[in-house]
């Protein structure tokens, strides 16, 4: 797995499409988690290059999955992130025993017993179990913890209990990737992921432009907005104004102006995981000390405290956006098409210098 690459849940690339598919706009059936799940997705192709989730390699064929793979394509086209699913058959054991140790937790929360080989046994079935045929919904999320929390414990799941059990799968493939889970909306409001991976140099930057575009600044450009848009997003949708089929352009201009960024993020990353290059480069560089680790992570931060600090935009090609925050008072009128049949409308705001200058 590359460096800043990211494990997703499935659900999040089928619910960030629904808020961009026609048939579910025009059936008022685009919830709120859809439009979160379309944020997360957009600063991810972002910031990221790669992204892994749940399944196997036949669900990335058209051969074997005629109704999966396209989906996977789709994402590809409209992010340009590279897609792998996993874990392998040879990992898949130690994926269900990675998953184990966040799995016990809420039933320990609960009060209840629960056997350790039954529960494996169920998390192993909630895999297998066709995993790619729908989002799973915030109902389905809720009423399977609910079941599986206060009702007897029985040996086949039902489908909502899956969804449900499927997120401590993907907590434990993070952990054997060592790389964050970056969970889809109604997992953020339903579960506690607690400290699952180390952090990286990617989380680093997205704390300093978090810092930096508070949502009370996005605020200023799109007000009324479901819930507090965050940065990229927010440039991505401003960008597309009234017409959001141009969201997919949009995003994949400012993924391509934003490649340095990216770029200098994964080489740092890459230089902390595998060899220190400050003196003689060979083929295989030099191992790292621990004086050579705090050198590298002080060069970084150093770098994301001085970007902290700074009156321009951050990162510094975000610049680029502050022609087109001129276009905003027609802007966001995607959210009254994907929020709901009677939104407030919204507004603009007037005052672009907290954030464009």
């Amino acid at each position: 797995m590359p460096v800043l690459a990211r494990i997703v849940p499935k659900n999040l690339l089928l619910s960030a499409q629904r808020a961009l598919s026609d048939p579910a706009i025009h059936a008022q059936t685009v919830t709120e988690s859809n439009i979160r799940d379309l944020c997360t997705l957009i600063n991810l192709s972002v910031l990221y290059d790669d992204i892994e989730t749940l399944g196997n390699k036949a669900e990335i064929d058209e051969t074997y999955k005629p109704h999966i793979a396209p989906e996977y394509q789709t994402i590809r086209d409209l992010t340009g992130l590279n897609i792998s699913v996993g874990p392998s058959p040879e990992q898949f054991e130690e994926t269900l025993r990675q998953s184990m140790a966040f799995a016990v937790d809420p039933f320990a929360i609960a009060g209840k017993t629960v056997e350790l080989d039954k529960l494996k046994k169920k998390l192993s079935q909630s895999l297998r179990i066709e995993t790619s045929d729908r989002p799973d919904y915030w109902e389905d999320f809720a009423e399977g913890q609910r079941l599986l929390l206060t009702k007897e414990f029985q040996e086949k799941s039902i489908e909502p209990e899956n969804f449900w059990l499927r997120s401590f799968l993907y907590a434990g493939l993070a952990r054997i990737r060592q790389r964050p889970l970056v969970p889809d909306a109604i997992r953020t409001w339903g579960m506690h992921q607690g400290s699952i991976t180390p952090s990286d140099y990617g989380q680093g930057l997205e704390e300093v432009i978090d810092g930096k575009y508070t949502p009370g600044k996005i605020r200023k450009l799109i007000v009324d907005a479901p819930f507090p848009i965050p940065p990229f997003a927010a440039a991505v949708f401003l960008r597309a104004g009234k017409d959001r089929k141009k969201i997919p352009e949009e995003l994949k201009t400012l993924r391509a102006e934003l490649a340095p960024v990216r770029s200098a993020l994964s080489g740092f990353q890459r230089e902390k995981e595998t060899a220190d290059y400050r003196g003689l480069i060979t083929i295989f560089g030099k191992p790292h000390t621990p004086d050579s680790k705090i050198d590298l992570d002080d060069r970084v931060h150093g770098a994301l405290e001085t970007l902290r600090n700074a009156m321009a935009p951050v990162p510094p090609q975000i610049l680029v956006l502050k022609p087109v925050f001129d276009m905003v008072k027609s802007a966001a009128a995607l959210f009254i098409n994907l929020a709901s049949a009677s939104p407030k409308m919204l507004e603009a705001g007037k005052d672009m210098i907290d954030i464009a200058s």
